[in-house]
């Protein structure tokens, strides 16, 4: 905004974390239990290292 540019990187930012929170709701209709926060993302990033 300083540079009176249009914040794009922001707006791709928004519009990508928006359609992971949709892809969550899809997947997982019933959603989480606070218990299994950690586990989740335990088991997201196992599949990233192997």
């Amino acid at each position: 905004m300083s540079d009176s540019r249009p914040p794009c990187a922001a707006a791709v930012a928004f519009v990508i974390g928006g359609g992971l929170i949709l892809a969550a709701f899809m997947t997982r209709p019933g959603g989480y239990s606070s218990g299994q926060i950690p586990e989740a993302f335990i088991r997201v990033i196992a599949r990233f290292l192997n």
